[in-house]
């Protein structure tokens, strides 16, 4: 629920997770990352710089609750 209302529209209820989660780490103390080099801000850049193997691409789908629920306890 989201302002009284229910959402069923999986695409905003990502949005909406995906807005809440980047939120929270744009709250985290700037002190505490003193180790990450300011310059490394693009996070591609940052892996690339730091992880010796190649990363294979990402494809973003949508999912359902349930399919999510099932991943998280196979975990």
């Amino acid at each position: 629920m989201i302002d009284n209302k229910v959402l069923t529209n999986q695409n905003k209820i990502a949005n909406i997770l995906n807005y809440y989660f980047l939120s929270i780490a744009d709250s985290i103390n700037v002190e505490n990352n003193k180790h990450i080099d300011s310059h490394m801000i693009n996070p591609v850049n940052y892996l690339a710089n730091n992880f010796r193997r190649s990363f294979t691409k990402i494809s973003w789908q949508s999912a359902s609750t349930y399919e999510i629920e099932k991943k998280i306890l196979n975990l």
